[in-house]
């Protein structure tokens, strides 16, 4: 009798054994403190500040872009189609800018575009300018070169100006000044090219 109570005891206790369905749950590892967690999240911030800091000065950029196309496209655009022709002033000089300095000291330069109705037009592109002492072996007096946006700072209005103007002062210094020649050329956004040479007379001198 005994030992068949043992045997039906060791029957129940089998089906329980094999039916466990609710086991422990396997972790990888322990749990992160706090001071991990803040860590984490704290280097992850990191990144996409950086990320967001790059990709904001990347929009900076294109807004450049697009604002100097945008710039072109409205008042320069057609330059190639209305402009007719480019012509240094006549009031173009050699010139003494310093008051404190005896002589001559670089060259004055007015430079006009006109559209094909011989009106004075504010058309911008490259322009570049080179001074020559003629007497003395073609001695180069400067070199000068503006681009498209350089070019907009020597724009003047006035009675008798809408045009360019340029201060450009010997880039060494000459001695004693000849016959000065300036070689010129204006070269539109759209690739046209307008040049010329033009001798420069001296203003009248300034004493110290």
């Amino acid at each position: 009798m005994r030992r068949f109570i043992a045997l039906a005891a060791v029957a129940l206790a089998a089906p329980a054994c094999n039916n466990d369905t609710n086991p422990e749950p396997v972790t990888g590892g322990p749990a992160e403190t706090p001071d991990q967690v803040i860590a984490r999240q704290a280097a992850r911030i990191e990144v996409l500040t950086a990320q967001l800091a790059q990709r904001d000065a990347d929009v900076k950029a294109l807004k450049k872009e697009v604002a100097t196309a945008l710039l072109m496209k409205a008042e320069y655009l057609d330059v190639a189609v209305n402009v007719r022709e480019v012509v240094i002033g006549r009031y173009s000089h050699v010139a003494d800018f310093d008051e404190q300095h005896a002589g001559f000291d670089g060259a004055k330069v007015y430079l006009y575009v006109y559209d094909r109705d011989g009106e004075k037009i504010k058309r911008t592109g490259t322009i570049e300018l080179k001074l020559l002492d003629l007497e003395h072996g073609e001695r180069k007096l400067g070199d000068y070169v503006f681009d498209p946006r350089q070019a907009l700072d020597h724009w003047r209005v006035g009675l008798l100006l809408n045009c360019y103007v340029f201060e450009l002062p010997w880039e060494t210094d000459p001695g004693d000044i000849g016959k000065v020649q300036l070689f010129w050329k204006f070269t539109s956004l759209e690739g046209k090219s307008f040049s010329g040479v033009k001798d420069l007379l001296p203003a009248r001198r300034r004493t110290p």
